[in-house]
């Protein structure tokens, strides 16, 4: 992918389909406006939004009765059908209308083209909620392997931003449908992953939920919820486990958990993306790779 056409995905699919410096995927002759029958659609099968509200449909709707389409939706040929890029919810409130057809810009786009549009263009998206936005920012470091550093390029935003939306997803599965539904926001939820008891991270989940907390609050929850969990276990735990522990954990820059004994355990290194799992491969390899060349070099020089 060329540099002219990186900058372009982070303006958003506005600039891909019109204006000025179109993408080589849709320039020239290989665009243009078709008046599109509405039963020939078919939605994005990379839509990262899995949530579309009643009210904000009906809005919608009242728009489009009111004013028409005012602009197009984007779409490729698949077949004898077309298959959205951008616009499901002017169709949606037009299928609603029963209008017949739409007005639809038709590129032509391959497979990774529609991922990639789709994610950017939903992610720059101030109603996506924050789980869909974790999920669809995961996909662009799992399909296209990218970094954090260059997802955050790509959708305008930092590195750091787009690590803690990430750390969204290591939340339990009630907890984010919470989060997607608003009724928890995305502080509280990452509040809420500090907590080590599962049963107080629930607890105070539902207690932020029902407005009994706020993120302040919660926050002070969390840390006297941990500080019980470690006197639990702070006479269990092994002084120079911990401290091996430690050590590995700021060799890998990865959280890295010892179970057991001195004599025999458990080591556990967490990793959320390839990316880093690739990394901790990488290591090991090299550190076998090292070992076994020591072993060589000890037996050449044994005497014979």
């Amino acid at each position: 992918m060329t540099q002219q056409r990186e900058r372009r995905l982070g303006r958003g699919l506005d600039s891909l389909i019109g204006g000025r410096g179109d993408s080589p995927a849709v320039a020239g002759d290989r665009k243009q406006l078709e008046k599109v029958p509405l039963d020939l659609l078919d939605p994005n099968p990379w839509q990262p939004r899995t949530e579309f509200p009643a009210a904000e449909l009906e809005e919608l709707i009242r728009s489009i009765e009111k004013h028409g389409v005012l602009q197009p939706i984007v779409v490729r040929r698949v077949g004898h059908r077309y298959q959205i890029v951008a616009g499901e919810r002017r169709w949606r409130a037009s299928q609603e209308l029963g209008t017949g057809t739409i007005d639809a810009v038709v590129i032509e786009a391959h497979d990774r083209d529609m991922l990639e549009w789709s994610i950017i263009e939903n992610a720059q998206r101030s109603d996506l909620n924050p789980i869909d936005l974790a999920v669809a920012l995961k996909r662009l470091i799992d399909e296209f392997h990218l970094t954090q550093e260059e997802v955050g390029e790509r959708v305008g935003q930092s590195r750091s931003h787009v690590a803690n939306t990430l750390r969204l997803l290591d939340l339990p599965t009630e907890i984010r449908a919470m989060v997607s539904r608003g009724t928890v926001s995305a502080g509280a939820g990452r509040a809420l992953l500090s907590i080590r008891s599962q049963t107080d991270r629930l607890r105070l989940a539902k207690d932020v939920e029902e407005g009994r907390l706020n993120v302040r609050q919660l926050e002070a929850r969390a840390a006297g919820s941990n500080r019980a969990t470690t006197d639990v276990h702070a006479k269990k735990a092994d002084p120079n486990l911990t401290e091996v522990a430690e050590e590995i954990q700021a060799a890998l820059a990865l959280k890295v958990r010892i179970s057991g004994t001195p004599r025999r355990g458990a080591v556990t290194v967490a990793y959320h993306t390839p990316s880093e799992l690739a990394r901790i491969h990488k290591l090991l390899v090299a550190a076998d790779e090292l070992s076994a060349a020591k072993t060589g070099e000890e037996a050449d020089s044994l005497p014979v």
